[in-house]
Order: structure tokens, then sequence, then C-alpha cells
């Protein structure tokens, strides 16, 4: 299985550094709009959407007029990011690069949510979220790895952003200091979790630290169009389900209105020191 893994691995690359020669050629840089990139090696569940949300309201409060860039197929992402910034500009789209160029000058910033493989985004002030992970080989990535590319891909990385326990110090943290429903009820000691994100078990491990007991772990795809019949389902067992706040995007109000759905809010806690730096950085 080790050898199957390392002959899909290598094909990947292939296919990564063909689309990229052939579709990802570098760019123009944009020309008045700062251009702002938060990527990640890994494949998905690093934080890039929380992160977005967190630079975005320091920088409104800054005065700057932000726009956000996501891509067309995270439909849930957006819509979570236009809930909680209701006064900057959301756009999804499938060619950032064309994009970000239709919009430069008309915001101060263009923040994109994601975008790290697309070496179109020449000028970009990118941001990479670390999570102690590997991304030296071919076994690194994608399958048997969790790695979209290698480090060797990224020579023009302007920061790069430590997370979670793997580092003592991390200069990023998520927590979910919330957990609610639509009544602003806690939830019980004993639940389920359900989620539908690129690190679900990072997700069922936060719940266990806050104290929750695991009464069943369920894993969809991320950006699942399943996920609001499968919480409908789960709910005629009559127990209390968990969720995070992204994946509650994809629910109806009626299941919303549950009072045995719960919501996990998610905060992201930055070293002063690191944002000061970023600030710096783009001359904010």
């Amino acid at each position: 299985m080790t050898y199957i893994y390392k002959i899909c691995g290598l094909i990947y690359r292939v296919f990564y550094k063909v689309h990229h020669w052939w579709a990802l050629r570098p760019g123009e840089p944009l020309q008045k709009s700062k251009l702002v990139v938060v990527g990640a090696f890994l494949a998905g569940g690093a934080g890039k959407t929380p992160l977005c949300e967190f630079l975005a309201k320091e920088w409104i409060q800054k005065g700057k007029k932000v726009a956000i860039l996501t891509h067309k197929i995270a439909w849930d992402e957006t819509e979570w990011l236009a809930q909680q910034l209701p006064n900057v500009s959301i756009f999804p789209s499938t060619n950032r690069y064309h994009l970000a160029h239709k919009l430069d000058g008309h915001f101060d910033i263009l923040l994109c949510d994601d975008g790290f493989e697309d070496s179109r985004l020449v000028g970009a002030y990118k941001i990479a979220l670390r999570w102690g992970e590997r991304a030296q080989s071919i076994q690194d990535l994608l399958p048997s790895g969790k790695c979209r590319s290698l480090e060797k891909d990224h020579q023009n990385i302007s920061l790069t952003l430590l997370c979670g326990k793997a580092f003592e110090s991390p200069d990023v943290d998520f927590l979910i200091p919330k957990i609610e429903n639509e009544e602003s009820m806690a939830p019980p000691q004993k639940a389920i979790a359900m989620c539908g994100l690129g690190s679900p078990k990072r997700f069922f491990e936060d719940l266990k630290k806050g104290g929750i007991v695991l009464s069943q772990k369920i894993a969809l795809k991320d950006h699942s169009s399943h996920f609001a019949k499968r919480v409908a389902r789960e709910l005629t067992r009559g127990e209390p389900i968990i969720m995070s706040a992204k994946d509650a995007v994809r629910l109806s109000s009626a299941l919303l209105k549950n009072p045995l759905v719960f919501v996990a809010q998610q905060k992201v806690m930055m070293r002063e020191a690191v944002l000061a730096r970023i600030n710096k950085d783009l001359d904010l």
C-alpha cells in the first residue's frame, strides 16, 4: 500500500508541475491595492478562513477598505464570512488572479482566503500557516501525506505563522470559547460531534479539551452538500449535536432553532508582536 501511495504521490506531483507551467504562470502585480494571500501547505483545515476574518476586522478598525476573495466552491466559508463581516465585501470566484486585477484600486486591501497555490499572484504578501506538517518530499503529498505542495514550491512566502500544540510558543491559536444553541444554552456534557471540515480530528480534540464527552464523531467531507440532511437524520435520535460555526451556515433556520443543535464558535488569538509585524510589512 505504501508503494501505491508513493506512485500516486508522484503522479500528483507531475500533474501539479504541469498545471502550474500551463495555467498558473506568474502574472502581473497589482498597481494600487495591497494583495494578501493566507494559505497553507495542508490540503485543508489549517484555519485560513477564521484568520482572514481576524485580519479583516483588525484592518477595518484601522479605517481600511477590505475585500475578501474566496473560492466559489467553498460557499459555506463565503456565507460564514459574510455573516461575520457585514461591512466587508466578499467576492467568491474561480479565478482570484483576474478578480484581483478587476478590483485593483477599489479597495485598500484584497485578502485572499487561500490562493496559496496560485503562482500568478505575483507581489502578494503571502502568509503560510504551519501546523508542524512536513512538506519536504513526495511522501508528504496527497494521498499518502496531507500536503498539496512542498516548501520548495513557495520561495516567496512573506511570513510563516506557527499554529497549534506542535509548537511551544505558537504565533496563532484557534480556540473554542463558546458553544451554545439558538436559545443561548450551553450543551450537556455528552453530545454527538459532527463536522464537515478539512481537519475534523482537531475539531473533535478541541471539544474534548473543553470537557465534552463525544458519544459519536461524524466527519463529512469539507463543504459537504449533504450536511443538513445528515443533521436532520441524526436529530431523530434525540441526542444533542455540536458542530462548527462554518458547518452551521449550511442549515436551514428551522434546523438551527432545534434546541438540540449547538454551534461551537471559534476565536483566533494572535501574538501582538506578530500582528504588529504584519501591519508594519504592509505599511498599515
